[in-house]
């Protein structure tokens, strides 16, 4: 039973008619729970705006200058002995200054060996939270999103310091930054605290609005990292390429605070259906028998039993396309998968082509940060004023925002190849923004594809494609990049290009599929 049947759960839902910022007399009691002494206001979406923001403030720099943390520490302790392919190089030991002036270090060997071991840095994580994103989003219906983020926020802040306990100890192995991945995957990583946020945000956001709320929780994510490679940067500049590394753990700790002070999305009853449901095994899924002919799941083919798995059953009414809700997960997973693999050796590709500064290459940041605001919190709700109020319309409408997203991000890696000046990136940077409402708008017709109670599980498989697109792309980058360093080093942009453009087909077919149910 799912909780739109269960007349008493049913009163705590949202108003589909309530405005998002106003609360009337009239309106039915909200999802959420009652609010404790400490704070004062109407819970709200932007409650979760903070935790998002303050995430990006610390993986902004974090994303720029791992990269050159590593090189720095290969040039002072070698490549380390058993990455593939790569034997032990006891280099001499160098500088912050001479960082970038050693011929040995800016050699294509040393620039595809940290590549490769940034990739599996990354990869490494992405890969344990394929495993546990999908877990941490469906427990949050249980125990809260307020608790499951707290999980999330201690546990990253650990894994976070182990960085600079590397560089402070000239002993330790450089494969302890394999070890903090592994940690922070455990809890899912910026992909589980993002799914976590979206599903916070639902619970309290009627369904017409959650595209340009969702817009502004992603734009919060793009701002802190903006703002947090500029400062990052500056701190490089005045105390060193460490200092940065003492700074994110730092951001982390901040929102361990935050996350302690906020209320919680879900009422008590929400989470104690859905702990019960998960404790006797039973599904939140609802068939209606006026829409869906009951079945016994063994006479379904193995490919409908995999999908009734994977996806929630879709709403009548609302997404057209019997397999619309999953294209539309793998739309993401290879549009992702294409652009983070490009997106993660800019980077490598700006320090070996361009020799650009650190403060050069953290600018990309803050231009991509920025403009990303400028379009999830202006752009996005301008162009949603021309949307249909009605859901079906409203989905169609969101579908074509999600192919002309997915065609300028193709467009950004075909520029990000064919520049020949650095300041080409920057440029890329403002484009790719518009590319960026994709994002926002997928999952706004995700969520108003399936039933309330099963948002939060519908955020997770989501998140579990996303995971699996983070284990791939951080690879798939990296050999295609190292492959091609020495022949062709903008390669990996073109094929970014071509695979993006495969995912604004694939989004295009949901499209069409959308409009003919409507004949």
């Amino acid at each position: 039973m799912s909780i739109l049947e269960d007349p008493q759960v049913a009163l705590e839902a949202p108003s589909e008619h309530t405005s998002l910022l106003q609360t009337t007399h009239d309106s039915p009691k909200p999802l959420y729970s009652k609010n404790p002494w400490y704070w004062p206001w109407e819970t709200s979406y932007w409650a979760a705006v903070p935790v998002i923001f303050l995430t990006g403030m610390a993986y902004g720099p974090a994303f720029s200058f791992l990269t050159p943390m590593v090189k720095q520490l290969f040039c002072e302790r070698g490549i380390p002995a058993g990455l593939p392919g790569y034997h032990r190089d006891d280099s001499l030991p160098i500088n912050d200054a001479s960082l970038f002036a050693d011929k040995d270090c800016d050699s294509p060997e040393y620039s595809a060996a940290v590549a490769k071991f940034t990739g599996i840095t990354y990869a490494l994580s992405a890969a344990i939270v394929t495993l546990t994103v999908r877990f941490w989003s469906a427990k949050s219906d249980s125990i809260g999103r307020k608790k499951a983020i707290l999980i999330w926020a201690v546990v990253t802040f650990v894994a976070q310091a182990i960085p600079a306990l590397i560089y402070y100890n000239k002993g330790a192995s450089l494969y302890l930054f394999w070890l903090a991945s592994i940690l922070e995957g455990s809890v899912g990583s910026v992909i589980s605290v993002i799914a976590l946020s979206h599903a916070y945000a639902s619970d309290v956001t009627v369904p017409e609005e959650r595209t340009v709320v969702f817009g502004r929780v992603v734009a919060a994510w793009y701002t802190g990292m903006g703002i947090g490679s500029a400062v990052g940067s500056q701190i490089v500049k005045e105390y060193g390429l460490i200092s940065v590394f003492w700074w994110v753990p730092a951001m982390f700790l901040l929102n361990v605070f935050y996350v302690c002070w906020i209320p919680e999305s879900l009422s008590k009853k929400a989470m104690h259906k859905s702990r019960s449901a998960q404790l006797s095994g039973a599904t939140l899924i609802t068939v209606s028998e006026d829409v869906h002919t009951q079945k016994d799941k063994t006479s379904l083919h193995w490919f409908d039993r995999l999908v009734k798995h994977l996806v929630p059953d879709q709403m009548p009414n609302r997404l057209g396309g019997k397999y619309s809700l999953l294209l539309l997960m793998v739309t993401a997973f290879l549009a992702l998968t294409a652009v983070m693999g490009a997106i993660f050796q800019v980077s490598n590709y700006l320090l070996f082509r361009f020799k650009w500064s650190l403060t050069q290459i953290s600018y990309v940041g803050v231009i991509q940060g920025l403009s990303r605001l400028v379009s999830l919190t202006l752009l996005l709700p301008a162009v949603k004023r021309f949307s249909p109020s009605e859901p079906v319309a409203s989905i169609t409408f969101d579908l074509k925002i999600v192919v002309m997203g997915l065609l300028v991000e193709a467009f950004t890696m075909v520029l990000y190849g064919v520049t020949t000046v650095g300041e080409g990136f920057y440029v890329g940077g403002a484009t790719s923004s518009i590319g960026t409402l994709f994002i926002p708008a997928l999952r706004g017709i995700l969520t108003q594809s399936v039933t309330p109670d099963l948002i939060g599980q519908t955020l997770g498989t989501l998140a579990l494609f996303e995971s699996v697109a983070t284990v791939l792309a951080p690879l798939a980058g990296a050999w295609v990049y190292a492959g091609t360093l020495e022949t062709w080093p903008s390669a990996v942009f073109y094929a970014a290009a071509f695979a993006t453009t495969m995912s604004a087909l694939l989004a295009g077919f949901v499209f069409f599929s959308h409009k003919r149910s409507l004949h």
